[in-house]
């Protein structure tokens, strides 16, 4: 019997713990917190749940989102974080 492993990510917003395909990625590009629909942009990501309550907790908290991605720039930067959401990944 071959058993399968599954990935499991923490919600940066709430800590609550899931399966990878079941969570939204973030990555920083371009200066802003993009949403990586198919996990291809570099780099680290953040994930979230997906919820508002959740999503808005990344971008109201840019000390959370620069440690999670180890960028300080961002905290020194932004606040709140710009957030684009698209169906298209970054190229």
């Amino acid at each position: 019997m071959i058993q399968l492993m599954v990935s499991i990510r923490t919600c940066l917003g709430c800590g609550k713990k899931a399966p990878k395909t079941s969570m939204l990625r973030f990555a920083w590009y371009n200066w802003h917190l993009m949403q990586d629909n198919k996990g291809f942009v570099n780099g680290r990501g953040v994930y979230s749940c997906d919820n508002e309550s959740c999503i808005q907790a990344l971008v109201d908290n840019p000390r959370k989102v620069a440690g999670a991605l180890r960028c300080p720039a961002i905290k020194a930067k932004h606040k709140p974080l710009p957030l684009k959401v698209s169906d298209k990944t970054a190229e």
